[in-house]
């Protein structure tokens, strides 16, 4: 959840569109936000995440979230490991995010087959210490106590 992502701009909302239809038509979309807990407050109202909140589907567009502050006390290593995030396609391709000086963002075009799966392994590392969406947002609002996370859901998907 950097402060250039899902902040409404034509770019976002554009890649936003795309990715809710791409999980109506049966592609397998995951996600997982990681969230500082000053941006909880936010979170919520964030135009992305409600999208994701809304069509939520356990099998087409998952979408999952784990605090920063979490995720540093839990394993710092992999947070450096997520760095500034990234999004993987199939095993074919995938893009690294970097934070400009500048604002914004900039990445690179990952191709590999060997970096794509440690991409992989960096994702279902992580989506093991997060909650599904729908839970931490019930959790915010106080209806949910957390108990455990979820059974982690693949990066990847064979469809």
């Amino acid at each position: 959840m950097l402060e250039c992502e899902w902040d409404g701009s034509v770019v976002e909302e554009r890649f936003l569109e795309l990715n809710m239809l791409a999980a109506k038509s049966g592609v397998h979309v995951r996600r997982i936000f990681i969230v500082k807990a000053s941006q909880k407050a936010s979170f919520a109202n964030n135009p992305g995440v409600a999208a994701h909140l809304q069509n939520y589907d356990r099998k087409f567009l998952n979408a999952m979230v784990i605090e920063y502050e979490t995720l540093a006390r839990l394993d710092h290593n992999l947070l450096k490991k997520v760095g500034d995030g990234f999004l993987a396609f199939d095993e074919r391709v995938a893009l690294i995010d970097e934070v400009a000086p500048e604002g914004g963002l900039r990445g690179s075009v990952v191709m590999m087959p060997s970096e794509i799966l440690q991409l992989k392994r960096i994702f279902d590392s992580l989506a093991i210490h997060c909650v599904t969406l729908p839970a931490y947002i019930k959790q915010m609002n106080g209806t949910q106590k957390l108990l455990a996370a979820p059974i982690p859901v693949p990066l990847l998907d064979n469809k």
